[in-house]
């Protein structure tokens, strides 16, 4: 499964005398942002590090177009570099629901690039606009312990991980990998290439 990171420049995905260091590096815990807001998403990371039993982990997007956008592409004006990595399914670590984080994160329904185009895809048969609402009302109706529980869609064995399980739910998802990935993994090391961002495109 081919998957996108962006670390820090100062960050090796591989390498293992390095700890992961959310506090430092998530733009949700690092940045300056008012006081308020940043207690709250400590709160949420520190539950989900809980969860998973750990703290070293990264988060990597499923879809090329996602992790390459205009939006994502602020991580580079910000000194980010992108990872490129081709895992084996097996060694996925968790799978994350991306509608479910962004409504604890952000108190809202979250449509991403990907999943628009996912309903678009459907207006033959259903109205786009009534799809994206029954999307944004189901959502809004789950309390926090409810998207909790949905977060991770392979905490539950009975998920079907198959290749082509995995390719439907890529436009809502992300993928943890345990730190460090092995080397192997890596398609494109941004610290082994001069023009690394020429090279993501």
């Amino acid at each position: 499964m081919r998957l996108w990171t962006w670390q820090s420049k100062d960050f090796s995905i591989i390498d293992s005398k390095l700890k992961v260091d959310s506090l430092e590096y998530s733009r949700y815990l690092a940045e300056r942002i008012p006081e308020p807001e940043r207690s709250r998403f400590l709160s949420l990371y520190q539950r989900l590090w809980a969860i998973l039993r750990t703290d070293q982990y990264h988060w990597y997007y499923t879809e090329e177009k996602d992790a390459k956008s205009e939006e994502s592409k602020l991580e580079y004006t910000k000194g980010e570099i992108l990872w490129e990595v081709k895992v084996p399914i097996d060694d996925i670590f968790k799978i994350v629901c991306s509608v479910a984080w962004n409504r604890l994160r952000k108190k809202e329904p979250y449509l991403t690039q990907a999943i628009r185009e996912y309903l678009r895809k459907t207006e033959l048969t259903y109205n786009y606009d009534k799809l994206c609402n029954k999307f944004e009302e189901f959502w809004k109706q789950k309390t926090e312990d409810q998207l909790w529980g949905l977060l991770l869609l392979d905490l539950n064995e009975s998920h079907d991980m198959s290749p082509i399980f995995l390719e439907i739910i890529k436009p809502c998802t992300q993928v943890l990998l345990r730190h460090p990935v092995k080397e192997e993994w890596v398609t494109k090391n941004p610290f082994k290439s001069v023009n690394w961002w020429k090279s993501q495109k």
